[in-house]
């Protein structure tokens, strides 16, 4: 097969960038050559990825313009929309004219980690609906994630799980001791994005939601057994989180995939408020017993969400329903305080209801592992 270029654009420095990138990396594996256009300060997502990465500024450099220019200086086989939710939404904010699509000679692709065909494009943020732009469905040729998407077989659809790689004790011990946790320690995984800092949002309930659940969670956690520890990674360190916990509070910063990885190695569950975070696909793969805080109502203070602060609780209800993605994690509603200190200790401490949960997760990745790679559907996009 002749070498091909593919051209991969992330407008925005979120998850979806994670899935993109294992998706341009399957296929420099089979020998082509990949192009990832994304925001500079994501340059830490493709460390060691053997991708040529390529910025842009955000909200300044003319998106349209590079790829275009990219598109005809490489002579790209195919363009990779990472994602569909995200790219046509920053060309309508930054008044770009999506048209400028229609005139290059390339294959265009979408990733389309919310299956929009399928579930609309309208967005639930609390008390208010945004439609994204009418463009968003044009690309017919779409790569739908499994996880969190339905394990079907489907036009699209395929294997999104990171590849599984369940530790050893040894390499568990290994890794707890180069991080100076004992064996007799409980390790929290936390994973926090700048979208969702306060000052990343814009609609009143969700600046007063992203700055209260730290408040609250942090609370909770206090009051977990003196052996648990919990590490946050992201871009700032959680005050309340360490004003709350003391010592047995760390913060580390975003790294690599593969530093990720080795990090996660080390813990005992991950706990998100996100649904769609590829921080539990991680876990999955490496047998991590995950618990999600959500809250399912309206409340004078809190609005209901499946991905905090930003919401999507109504449109993430129709994603879920009937999807064995929830078979491998627990839920559990964050102003439930009691439920949400019970699952914390059995998940963290009771070995059989641990035991229940890796056996779910090892059932899921033999499930997805059964789906097409997406660098095979991006081949049968080009054939």
């Amino acid at each position: 097969m002749k070498r091909r270029t593919h051209l991969f654009v992330a407008p925005l420095p979120w998850g979806e960038i994670v899935h993109g990138s294992r998706i341009a990396q399957a296929l420099a594996k089979r020998g082509d050559r990949v192009l990832f256009l994304a925001p500079r300060g994501t340059s830490r997502s493709f460390a060691g990825s053997g991708l040529s990465f390529v910025p842009f500024r955000l909200f300044r450099d003319p998106l349209d313009r590079i790829v275009t220019d990219l598109v005809r200086k490489e002579r790209c086989s195919s363009l990779v929309l990472v994602d569909a939710g995200t790219f046509y939404p920053y060309l309508a904010f930054t008044r770009t004219d999506p048209r400028f699509l229609s005139s290059l000679d390339v294959v265009p692709i979408a990733l389309d980690v919310w299956d929009l065909e399928t579930h609309g494009t309208i967005f639930d943020h609390g008390r208010d609906r945004r439609r994204l732009p009418a463009a968003t469905l044009e690309v017919r040729d779409r790569l739908l994630p499994v996880p969190f998407l339905k394990p079907t077989r489907r036009r699209g659809v395929y294997a999104a799980l990171p590849p599984a790689s369940v530790p050893s004790r040894r390499e568990r011990s290994r890794a707890r001791a180069k991080l100076g946790f004992m064996a007799s320690e409980r390790v929290v995984l936390m994973s926090t994005s700048a979208w969702q800092l306060p000052e990343h949002q814009v609609l009143p309930p969700l600046v007063k939601l992203a700055r209260m659940l730290p408040e609250l969670v942090a609370a909770m956690l206090g009051e977990l057994d003196r052996s648990v520890r919990v590490v946050q990674v992201g871009t700032k360190s959680d005050a309340a989180l360490a004003r709350t916990l003391g010592a047995r509070y760390r913060h580390l910063s975003a790294m690599s995939p593969r530093r990720f990885s080795e990090l996660c190695a080390a813990v005992d569950l991950v706990l998100t408020f996100n649904v769609s975070s590829t921080v539990i696909g991680t876990a999955i793969a490496s047998q991590i017993p995950v618990l999600l805080g959500i809250n399912s109502r309206q409340r004078r203070t809190l609005p209901p969400f499946y991905l905090w602060p930003t919401g999507l609780y109504r449109f993430m209800s129709q994603v879920l329903t009937k999807n064995p993605y929830t078979e491998v994690f627990r839920s559990v509603e964050v102003l439930d305080k009691r439920a949400f200190l019970r699952s914390l200790n059995e998940l963290l401490f009771d070995e059989r209801v641990r035991d229940a949960a890796r056996e779910k997760q090892a059932a899921y990745v033999e499930r997805v592992a059964r789906l097409p790679a997406a660098a095979d559907w991006v081949d049968r996009y080009l054939s």
